[in-house]
């Protein structure tokens, strides 16, 4: 018998016959197989991926699995490797801020941190990190990404490419954000001209040539860029020419590119404030870069250098996007390059643009903003970048415009492609929304909801009820049959609705979408008991306030909650509130001498100053709340002798608009007389002519409740106060008041309250709400000549002139008299002892 090899050949003997006594190796389970399956490279990968998957899990936080043994050693380190294959490098808010505020005490070794892959790392620690990455894991980073920071950090910036790069920086692939930390430094150059995916592009990095010819797959441009070029163009030549030469060595084809990213402000509607861009600029690195797509971001508050110093030298031409319509190419350019493969033009992030889109579908307008403006930028995209395909992302706020009524949405879109037909003719738009919660029912109710059928109403207005509600309208569908009745049935469906006010069934209809989507994505049906979770989970990231709201706008379309279930939501706010008490502020408020401040501002020459501080003036005076002011007109008005009267027609806690009309204190000569005096001049003319008070002086419509409190806001902001919004207008008026001795009825009568409760919540407390009177005592000595005052402080009118001439043949040297008045600049009573020393 044939022995088998390498099993036997060393336990059999040579002496042994055919049928040997075979001694097999018995396998030992307590020892072996635990060793065979840890030493398994594909158990070891899959057991290391379920330790650290999950959320916020990294593998350096199991770096002792290594100790196991030569597999598990292997694997750590290979996921390590691919962890940080991206690396993203972004400030601790928290050191910044620290920093900042105690910067004079703090020495230059001051240990810090910052986040790498949203992980901390102490600049202390940083070197030996780093080493251990690139001597132990061997990374090599091919992604790397600032992100976050405000200004520049040499030392993080040397940090980063010393010691976390190190002699690795030319396996980079794509290198952003560096413009954040470093200026422009030797190596960053380095990095740029190896790089696939660069930006943003700094000027010292165009300056300095690459040597050699480079194609980038993305690069990135900012307006600040296009601007410092433009300066650098014009500065110190002696004529047009000289300028284009430069423009011409600057730009050059050593550099190509398919996909250019540009980045500019979201201001695109501010007309006259929009920065410009130099046009020629935009279309020699379009042309010489052959640049195959163009990505357009706009984002909110992003800053840029005055575009007047270059374009003060009338050489470039200055290109807004919010203009009529701007030129196309020249003919050469388009020869070489008659359009792109494909224009992204990136909105979410443009807040104001936002605005700006609700605003042409008419459904609120902001002070100093053009919705006709706006909808110049699409045109305007296509003119300069022309294009067959052009997507647009659009601002993540329109979900909520969207949502309301998706008809006027795609109307308003349709508008906004078409504004130019020459370019809109041969071209394809594809829009993109992030819904947040729409479903393709809610799109085919809001379908429905287009269409002139009062039944389709009837079951948009149904859709929004749940539980017993939504079981007793659909009672009512089974009994109305004929069409009569369905009528009578979505008369009550919609009566259930609109009896809310606009705004609060809108801040209602929000809140439920979002508790909906919330129950959806955990499968908890709608009702009581996902309600209180949903509550519990809300709790975490918002107020109590918040908290309120969801509870009521469940309410709406659902039923009361049980006693317990009411129980258990009650004390939630509770403790939600107790929670608070540490974080509150007390609400702001203004007083007289801010808003005398503001009124010495106004500038006459300005329309838009004087109507920004006539509201303010008449919001303080007349305690009026933002949406009162919007609706006030010229017929509302009404003076008497001494007496201003203001109707307002409707108000926030009048929505059967009854009315209501405050009285105010009209002299001729005051501050309120000379600035209503002259808007009413104003306003009379043909091109500022409009029946409401404040209106938007470019369309003269009425200015929103937003835009009168937007206008406000800056207005304080400019006169040095720092966070007011137009309410704290009314709570310090109603505190002004209630200190110059109005009782509190007077006080709740003038701000049109209705209930003590409200009242109550704006009146701080104060000496002269429990009856006493703040006093102050001035000992002023006024001297006379030929009987009449020459102190330069003092000025009386005829009733206190009588108490203070100097009567001849007076026996005493100084004669003591007090004067009693109300002084309403600090709303307390004034008592001045003059003393009179007689001439000579």
């Amino acid at each position: 018998m044939q022995l088998r090899k390498k099993l036997h050949e060393d336990i059999v003997d040579d002496d042994e016959d055919d049928s040997p006594r075979r001694k097999i190796k018995k396998l030992d389970t307590r020892c072996d197989l635990p060793q065979k399956i840890f030493n398994n490279d594909f158990i070891v990968r899959h057991l290391i991926k379920h330790i650290v998957s999950g959320k916020n899990k990294s593998v350096l936080d199991y770096l002792q699995l290594r100790l196991v043994n030569k597999s598990f050693n292997n694997e750590v380190l290979s996921k390590v490797r691919t962890e940080f294959a991206k690396v993203q490098v972004s400030p601790n808010r928290t050191d910044e801020e620290e920093l900042e505020a105690d910067e004079d005490e703090h020495s230059a070794d001051q240990d810090r941190s910052f986040f790498l892959n949203d992980r901390i790392v102490w600049m202390s620690n940083a070197e030996q990190f780093f080493t251990f990455l690139n001597t132990v894991a061997r990374i090599r980073v091919q992604d790397l990404l600032f992100a976050g920071f405000s200004r520049f950090d040499e030392d993080l910036h040397k940090c980063i490419l010393h010691y976390l790069l190190a002699d690795n920086w030319f396996f980079m692939i794509s290198y952003k954000g560096a413009e954040e930390v470093c200026p422009g430094c030797t190596m960053c150059n380095l990095i740029a001209s190896r790089a696939r995916y660069y930006g943003p592009l700094q000027f010292r990095t165009l300056t300095e040539a690459i040597p050699g010819r480079r194609h980038y797959k993305q690069l990135i441009l900012t307006e600040i860029l296009l601007a410092e070029i433009a300066f650098y163009c014009v500065s110190e030549i002696s004529k047009r020419e000289e300028a284009f030469d430069r423009l011409k060595s600057l730009v050059t084809a050593n550099i190509t590119c398919d996909q250019l990213d540009l980045v500019f402000s979201d201001r695109v509607m501010w007309s006259k404030q929009t920065p410009a861009h130099p046009r020629e600029v935009i279309d020699w690195i379009l042309y010489r870069w052959r640049i195959k797509t163009v990505n357009i971001r706009f984002i909110t508050g992003y800053s840029s250098i005055n575009c007047e110093v270059w374009a003060c030298k009338r050489i470039f031409t200055p290109m807004r996007f919010d203009e009529k319509f701007v030129a196309t190419r020249s003919h050469s350019m388009d020869q070489n390059n008659p359009g792109f493969k494909r224009v992204e033009v990136d909105m979410q992030s443009g807040d104001e643009i936002a605005t700006c889109f609700a605003e042409s579908m008419g459904l609120f307008e902001r002070g100093g903003l053009s919705a006709t403006a706006f909808q110049n930028v699409c045109a305007n995209i296509k003119r300069v970048f022309p294009n067959q395909d052009m997507f647009l992302v659009l601002p993540i706020e329109l979900a909520g415009v969207a949502a309301a009524d998706l008809y006027a949405f795609c109307k308003a879109l349709l508008e906004f492609a078409w504004k130019d037909e020459r370019t809109a003719r041969h071209s394809r738009l594809y829009f993109r929304l992030f819904t947040f919660g729409i479903t393709e029912d809610d799109v085919k109710d809001q379908v429905e909801n287009a269409e002139p059928n009062l039944l389709a109403r009837q079951k948009l207005a149904w859709r929004t009820f749940e539980g017993p509600k939504k079981a007793f309208f659909d009672r009512i569908t089974q009994v109305a049959m004929s069409p009569e009745l369905c009528n009578l049935a979505a008369l009550l469906a919609q009566s259930a609705l609109l009896a809310k006010a606009p705004n609060t069934l809108k801040a209602y209809q929000a809140e439920n979408r979002l508790r909906k989507a919330w129950m959806a994505k955990k499968d908890l049906p709608e009702e009581e008991q996902s309600l209180l979770l949903y509550l519990a989970h809300r709790s975490q990231v918002v107020g109590s306030g918040s908290i309120a709201k969801a509870i009521a706008a469940f309410r709406m379309v659902n039923n009361n909650l049980s006693i317990f279930g009411g129980q258990l939501a009650g004390d939630l706010i509770k403790s939600m509130k107790k929670r608070e008490i540490e974080s509150r502020t007390q609400p702001s408020q203004i007083s007289w001498t801010e808003v005398e401040k503001i009124v010495k501002r106004v500038d006459v020459q300005d329309p838009k100053s004087e109507r920004n501080v006539l509201i303010t003036l008449i919001s303080w005076t007349t305690l009026l709340r933002a949406s009162e002011a919007a609706e006030i007109k010229w017929t509302d008005l009404k003076r008497e002798g001494d007496v201003l009267e203001i109707r307002v027609r409707h108000a926030k806690n009048d929505q059967l608009a009854q009315g209501r009309s405050t009285f105010v204190e009209y002299k001729d000569g005051t501050d309120l007389d000379i600035l209503l005096s002259r808007w009413r001049v104003r306003c009379s003319e043909p091109a500022f002519k409009s029946d409401y008070i404040f209106f938007n002086l470019n369309n003269r419509e009425k200015l929103s409740p937003s835009a009168i409190s937007k206008v406000t806001k800056e207005t304080l902001k400019n006169a040095g106060v720092e966070g007011a919004t137009h309410h704290a207008l009314r709570r310090g008026a109603a505190n002004a008041l209630r200190a110059s001795g109005l009782s509190f009825e007077e006080v709740k009568a003038k701000g049109r309250w209705r209930s003590d409760a409200s009242v109550a919540r704006y009146l701080t407390d104060a000496p002269s709400a429990q009856g006493l009177h703040a006093t102050t005592s001035t000992s002023l000595k006024v001297f006379y000549t030929n009987s009449r005052p020459i102190h330069p402080t003092l000025s009386c009118d005829s009733t206190r002139r009588k108490f203070v001439n100097y009567m001849p043949g007076t026996t005493s040297c100084f004669e003591r008299h007090l004067i009693s008045f109300t002084d309403m600049a600090n709303n307390c009573a004034v008592h001045l002892e003059v003393c009179i020393e007689p001439p000579g």
